[in-house]
């Protein structure tokens, strides 16, 4: 018998599953939450930034299905992108 060679199909998700899976987002811990009972956005750790100037740069739609690899390549593409 011949082995029959698998396709392997790359994962489709929207851009904000794939966001929630490699940019989860970063709160404080401590004294602000115990104060106002709410979670306050850690920006220096938080990489929501990224994701929003991606989706800018890339023309990226809301709710729009990409694979992992036009995902991250959306990404690099946008760390090393100047605005200048």
């Amino acid at each position: 018998m011949a082995k029959k060679e698998l396709d392997v199909q790359p994962v489709i998700k929207t851009i904000e599953e794939w966001r929630a899976a490699k940019f989860p987002t970063k709160y404080f811990q401590g004294r602000h939450e115990a104060i106002t009972g709410l979670p306050s956005i850690d920006y220096s750790q938080d990489k929501s930034w990224l994701f929003e100037s991606a989706k800018t740069l890339n023309g990226w739609l809301n709710g729009e299905y990409v694979s992992e690899e036009q995902f991250d390549k959306g990404i690099k593409e946008t760390e090393t992108h100047s605005a200048k």
